[in-house]
């Protein structure tokens, strides 16, 4: 997710103690629906990197989703989660203490447009949906080559097709809303964001990095848990909804409020159609 589901917290939207709460919300909903995801691009990690892995950086940790993962894939390494929101990690921190996990998982804060952490050399650096949010992309490659161990790697993951539920025809309203709020959602996210939707490769190489590699993993669920599924569906779409709605006609507004609502025949929660599908692209390279 927008990681906003990077920091997380650069989002504009994220500054209220509420925004950061149903973002927060969110992104443990995300590591709960596609563990499967998690499990995959972790292993695909681990098969490229001929280190022994002893310390990981997991840049616009949010709640910890990759941070917790890769602590599970790489079972003796240390993993430093930094984000902009204290916040956030105060989370990560409770989380480590109710899992055994403490002494492995250390927190900074730091805003990494103005600030670069004390992590020490790592042997791995992770930035899930964080990098686009960069102002200055170059110098912060520059800045995780310098810190990264010969032999390690920087992996970067962005929205390939950013997630979707619904079907196109919903019942009511004109067809196609979501797909609209999507593209209207990539529009404004590359108005505002330099980095949104950028090609790492050249990037990566001006960086020093080398053996640059990318992925496509799906997402893809219908989840056993409808009304889980439905209130990940629903956080997202608000989010999705809140940059698009300049984009929208009155009467895909008035749809989407609809669809948004607590309750109603027409809300998220009472449909019985919905169906997770989207993809991320995932870059690992080497130092």
């Amino acid at each position: 997710m927008e990681h906003a589901h990077a920091g997380h917290t650069r989002d504009s939207s994220r500054g209220s103690s509420e925004g950061l709460g149903s973002l927060a919300e969110m992104l443990d909903l995300d590591s709960e629906i596609t563990r499967p995801y998690w499990d995959e691009v972790t292993r695909w990690i681990e098969q490229a990197i001929p280190t022994n892995v002893r310390r990981i950086a997991d840049l616009g940790a949010g709640t910890g989703n990759g941070t917790f993962a890769l602590a599970r894939r790489f079972d003796h390494a240390e993993v430093v989660a930094v984000d902009a929101s204290d916040e956030m990690l105060e989370r990560v921190r409770e989380k480590a203490l109710d899992r055994g996990l403490a002494e492995r998982i250390k927190t900074v804060q730091a805003d990494l447009d103005t600030d670069w952490p004390e992590t020490g050399l790592v042997d791995l650096t992770w930035a899930s949906m964080f990098m686009h949010h960069l102002t200055d992309v170059d110098g912060a490659l520059q800045r995780i080559h310098a810190a990264t161990r010969h032999g390690g790697l920087i992996v970067i993951a962005e929205f390939a097709n950013p997630p979707r539920f619904l079907p196109d025809d919903l019942g009511f309203g004109k067809p196609g809303l979501e797909g609209r709020c999507i593209e209207a959602f990539k529009r404004e996210r590359l108005r505002s964001l330099p980095g949104f939707g950028l090609q790492w490769g050249r990037p990566l190489d001006r960086a020093g990095f080398s053996a640059i590699e990318e992925r496509v993993f799906d997402l893809e669920t219908d989840s056993t848990d409808p009304d889980r599924l439905a209130r990940y569906g629903r956080l997202w779409l608000e989010r999705v909804s809140s940059a698009a709605a300049p984009h929208l006609s009155s009467d895909d507004l008035s749809a989407l409020k609809e669809l948004l609502a607590d309750i109603g025949p027409h809300s998220l929660q009472a449909r019985n159609d919905l169906h997770m599908r989207g993809s991320r692209v995932v870059v690992r390279a080497a130092k």
